[in-house]
């Protein structure tokens, strides 16, 4: 592991965005690369090109601490879009049945949530920086 740090105020964040799942799971890492949290983002299930993938986020997220606790985020916003129809009945009853197996994976510590939070990571000083474009 590098010792070099992110500059002041950055996350790094690791992704997993499975197939037919309607929501991705973030590991956010703070500067010094330690770990900040679990970041559930509810979202379409991904549409996958050769350059990466299309999704639509559903305003609906779930953020699970270091030591398990989690709560959730932004379910006001996600009875909005239920209110204003940009989020269909058969979409939600795919995200409540998403928001159960979500918490029964944290619960659990089954995928990204089994890793350990003590862990650090920081981006290979190798790599490229990315831009948009």
């Amino acid at each position: 592991m590098s010792d070099r740090l992110l500059p002041a105020g950055s996350t790094a964040v690791v992704e997993q965005v499975v197939s037919g799942r309607w929501f991705s799971v973030s590991r956010m890492f703070g500067a010094e690369g330690t770990m900040l949290c679990w970041y559930v983002n509810f979202e379409r299930p991904p549409s996958w090109r050769g350059d990466g993938w299309d999704t639509c986020d559903l305003d609906l997220d779930l953020v699970v601490e270091p030591d398990g606790s989690w709560r959730w985020k932004d379910e006001d916003e996600y009875g909005h879009g239920r209110r204003l129809g940009l989020i269909t009945d058969a979409e939600h009853k795919a995200v409540q049945a998403a928001r159960d197996e979500a918490v029964a994976m944290v619960e659990a510590r089954r995928g990204l949530f089994a890793e350990s939070a003590e862990e650090r990571w920081l981006p290979d000083p190798r790599w490229a920086i990315p831009s948009l474009g």
